[in-house]
């Protein structure tokens, strides 16, 4: 199979750049450097080319009544997006997802690329299933996406939105960017810009109509914001705290017994549901600091028992940290052991997010 492309991959070709396969796609591993490019964005500001991921449109009358159904949060206010869980009837975590809420009958969400054909199956079954007036527009395929994030972030996008509109790109964004707090957003003609981002840093992620992805290119080069690679954006999140759905959470784990059972609301319509399988089979992601090398692996088991869920080498703390899926509860400041190709390593059990900012 052939893998995908998205269209700033000539770009990102000239820039030299290293790439990978992720979830069908061809895209940058790092750019020379995925410790410089983590450091630049914690420091000062990088972006990310991430129109691998899957943006949906929600719209109808009954949209608010599809997401009280199967997204774990409550979504109350307009322009604000939620970050939560999609779940399906049977109480199993489909993806976990950012949904934005432009009014009551217009929502966006913003999925993982690996579960977008599952969360369009989900949306579509209850909207049959309940008779919704609601549709369902998959715009991914004609748009791109891309996140500018750090610590100067903020000051750069409005010099970017600015620099749009002055060549006539876009129009009637850039009073809106100045006044903009965190997860909300501005939308109107397939232009989207919100406060969000998976880096632990302050930040923005952007998408628009494919054909103009040539100028934004040429407008983030020209104003010194660097593109960064995956491997970057994975030693951010995993510093921050943010879950990889495919690793640190899939369809047969729990959200209950860590950090993130938060982003499910006890008034949640499967709560009891979830709650009750979660009991049946607990277990407890936690992050670990490790003591030493090697990195440890997906799947390396631990003691006490569990396993190892991802990891990174972590700049900041210079040593590698890992989620950890335990099958029994563990405190923070536990030792904890792995072996990984053979090598014992020992570590503890860590606040998280392990970096705090």
């Amino acid at each position: 199979m052939n893998e995908k492309k998205t269209p700033f991959f000539e770009f990102q070709e000239e820039n030299l750049a290293h790439f990978t396969e992720f979830a069908g796609w061809k895209l940058p591993l790092h750019f020379g450097s995925a410790i410089n490019e983590a450091q630049k964005v914690r420091y000062d500001i990088g972006f990310f080319d991430i129109s691998h991921m899957g943006r949906i449109k929600i719209t109808g009358a009954d949209s608010i009544n599809l997401f009280r159904k199967i997204f774990t949060r409550k979504l109350k206010d307009d322009s604000k997006g939620y970050y939560g869980f999609l779940v399906s009837e049977e109480g199993k975590v489909i993806d976990d997802a950012v949904i934005f809420r432009k009014t009551e009958s217009d929502f966006i969400a913003i999925v993982n690329s690996s579960r977008k054909e599952k969360d369009l199956e989900l949306f579509n079954y209850e909207i049959r299933k309940n008779n919704l007036k609601v549709q369902v527009e998959d715009i991914s395929g004609s748009t791109f996406f891309v996140a500018i994030q750090g610590a100067k972030s903020f000051e750069k996008v409005k010099t970017f939105i600015s620099i749009l509109e002055q060549k006539g790109v876009v129009s009637g964004f850039s009073e809106g960017i100045k006044s903009i707090k965190r997860f909300s957003f501005i939308e109107k003609d397939n232009f989207f810009v919100s406060r969000t981002g998976y880096t632990g840093e302050d930040g923005f992620e952007i998408y628009a109509q494919n054909h103009l992805a040539q100028v934004f290119w040429d407008t983030m080069k020209s104003i010194e914001i660097p593109p960064c690679g995956l491997a970057a954006r994975d030693i951010l999140r995993l510093e921050a705290g943010l879950i990889l759905y495919g690793l640190d959470l899939t369809e047969e784990d729990t959200v209950f017994f860590s950090h993130i059972e938060k982003f499910v609301e006890p008034d949640f319509e499967r709560y009891k549901l979830m709650q009750s399988i979660a009991e049946k089979n607990p277990t407890y992601l936690r992050g670990v600091v490790w003591d030493n090398f090697p990195i440890p692996s997906h799947k390396d088991e631990t003691e006490p028992s569990g396993y190892v869920t991802s990891s990174v080498f972590s700049p900041i703390l210079r040593r590698p940290i890992s989620f950890v899926r335990f099958k029994s509860q563990v405190n923070e400041g536990d030792r904890v052991k792995v072996l990984t190709r053979g090598k014992a390593n020992y570590g503890y059990v860590s606040k998280i997010p392990f970096v705090k900012k």
